[in-house]
C-alpha cells in the first residue's frame, strides 16, 4: 500500500513477525527451493523499496529488517535446509516437509454399493531429474480397485496424475471406507503413503 504521506506499507502476511520467521505448521508447505518458499519470501522483502514497512495482520504494530538481519535469516534458514536434507533419505528435502507431494483428489467421495468411480493420484516430482513413479493400490474392504493404475513419468519439478478407478462393493455395508496406496520410484519405496475416504450409503 503507497500513499504519498507514508513509506510503502507490504502486508506481509502472518509468517513473518518482528522476532523473523513463523514456520511451525507442515501444511504450510514452505518448500526449500530457491524459487519457491522463505527464499523466494526473503528475495521478495530485500527487494521492497528502501524504508518499506511490513505488516502482520495478527502484530499491530509495524516492523522492518535490516540488511544484516535478513542475511540473519536466510543464513539460518540455508542451516535449516542442510540438516533437513541430511535427515531425508531421498534426493530432495522437499519430500520430507510437504506432506502432500503425493495425495489423491478428491480425498472424500461419496457413493452407493456397486457404483464406481475415479480418484486421481496426484505426484509432485520434487527431484531435479525425471522420475517414474509406480502406484501400488492397497486392499480395502469394500473397495476394489476397477481397472488398471498406470505409471506416470514426470520431469524435474513438474505435476502429473495417475487415475484410479474403483467399484463399491458389498463389504460391510454402509459406512465409511478408506483405501489407501504406497509408491514406487528410484530410490523411493513407501507403502500406506496416501490415503482417500469413501462414504458408502445405502
Amino acid at each position: 500500500m503507497e500513499r504519498s504521506d507514508h513509506k510503502p506499507v507490504f502486508f506481509i502476511g502472518d509468517s513473518f513477525s518482528p522476532s523473523g520467521i513463523d514456520d511451525y505448521c507442515l501444511m504450510n508447505r514452505n518448500l526449500m527451493r530457491e524459487d519457491t518458499g522463505y527464499f523466494l519470501c526473503l528475495r521478495k522483502v530485500r527487494e521492497l523499496e528502501e524504508g518499506s514497512w511490513l505488516v502482520n495482520q495478527h502484530i499491530p504494530h509495524l516492523f522492518r529488517f535490516t540488511e544484516t538481519e535478513l542475511d540473519y535469516l536466510e543464513g539460518r534458514y540455508r542451516e535449516r535446509a542442510a540438516m533437513i536434507a541430511e535427515l531425508v533419505p531421498w534426493d530432495d528435502p522437499n519430500y520430507g516437509i510437504d506432506e502432500e507431494w503425493a495425495w489423491f483428489y478428491p480425498y472424500g467421495s461419496e457413493a452407493r454399493i456397486g457404483q464406481k468411480i475415479e480418484l486421481e493420484l496426484r505426484i509432485w516430482n520434487h527431484s531435479e531429474r525425471e522420475r517414474t513413479f509406480e502406484v501400488l493400490m492397497e486392499e480395502a474392504e469394500g473397495l476394489e480397485v476397477a481397472g488398471e493404475v498406470g505409471k506416470v513419468t514426470l520431469g524435474a519439478r513438474e505435476t502429473g496424475s495417475v487415475t484410479v478407478p474403483l467399484l463399491v462393493t458389498e463389504g460391510k455395508g454402509p459406512g465409511v471406507r478408506v483405501i489407501t496406496a504406497g509408491l514406487r520410484s528410484e530410490g523411493i519405496a513407501v507403502d500406506q503413503w496416501v490415503e482417500a475416504l469413501v462414504k458408502v450409503g445405502d
